[in-house]
């Protein structure tokens, strides 16, 4: 995971917001493996780096995400880059709100990685602002995500017509393929190279910036991407 991560970031289309789900063990070790790296820092020393951030919080409110917002504002003290790791089981409406802007207007050179344990307590707005990667093996869900990363280019326009005038929806098709990508996981256990998932991870970085603005061409940005990923051997 380590050097995906070391490669993504220096892609430059490193999410300042990651939503790590699915097995918390797992998604704990990724998110402080992260901010070793992102810090420079050794993993076994961040509590000690005063740019480091973990906190364990049952339900996430309002005023836990006001404190985020206030100490994610603060200047680093070591280097010009600060971590954030917040684990939860839940959140409120009001809390997902103030993150969703939070994460819309992120101080510079800030990370935040929030684990949970189902992607489903998040809101799709806030689920849309950051990269999601699960840390489970195959669901039922990512089936449809599975058969378009495995077919031709002809039957991935197919495919994604049902989703060409939903921006939302193809929003949540677009999480759905960063998380097998992320995962490196497929169906017959037949991996992708590393330089095809890093070629993934830049294309699906280019079509999210797309869909977040106002008026997106919902069609064009998936018919650019059912051309452009590569494909998995099934």
């Amino acid at each position: 995971m380590l050097s995906l991560w070391q490669s993504y970031f220096k892609s430059g289309n490193f999410y300042h917001a990651c939503l790590l789900t699915g097995n918390q063990v797992a998604a704990r070790e990724a998110a402080l493996e992260a901010a070793s790296f992102i810090l420079e820092y050794p993993r076994a020393e961040l509590s000690r780096h005063p740019d480091f951030h973990h906190q364990k919080i049952e339900s996430l409110g309002i005023k836990d995400s006001h404190n985020l917002k206030n100490k994610s504002s603060v200047t680093p003290l070591l280097g010009d880059k600060k971590v954030f790791i917040i684990e939860l089981s839940s959140l409120t409406l009001e809390a997902s709100n103030a993150l969703l802007k939070l994460f819309e207007d992120p101080p510079g050179k800030t990370y935040f990685f929030i684990i949970t344990s189902s992607v489903d307590i998040i809101i799709p707005t806030l689920r849309s602002r950051s990269a999601v990667i699960e840390f489970n093996g195959q669901t039922e869900e990512n089936n449809f995500c599975f058969d378009f990363l495995s077919a031709p280019p002809n039957k991935r326009m197919n495919m994604i017509k049902k989703m060409e005038k939903d921006k939302n929806e193809a929003m949540g098709f677009l999480n759905g393929l960063e998380r097998i990508i992320e995962n490196d996981i497929s169906k017959n256990d037949r991996k992708l190279t590393f330089q095809e998932r890093l070629l993934a991870l830049e294309e699906t970085g280019v079509v999210r910036e797309f869909l977040l603005i106002r008026s997106p061409n919902v069609k064009m940005v998936l018919e650019h991407l059912a051309l452009t990923l590569p494909k998995m051997l099934q």
